[in-house]
């Protein structure tokens, strides 16, 4: 992702996102996937609401609103 290489926050982001992709999955079928019940896999878990957000906004666009 070309995020990864940008944004410090998300480096390694898109090796660690393949390497746990059925987490990833769950999260994106949720139905409140930018909801804090849901545990993000290792690190991601610990975002801060901005860059759960940019998350959100590339997993599950239709989400942000509520996100933010």
């Amino acid at each position: 992702m070309e995020m990864s290489n940008k944004f410090p926050q998300f480096t390694n982001f898109d090796n660690e996102f393949a390497q746990n992709i059925n987490l990833w999955e769950q999260i994106y079928n949720s139905l409140e996937p930018q909801s804090y019940e849901n545990v993000w896999p290792g690190k991601w878990n610990n975002l801060d609401i901005l860059n759960r957000t940019i998350v959100i906004s590339i997993l599950r666009p239709d989400k942000v609103v509520q996100c933010i």
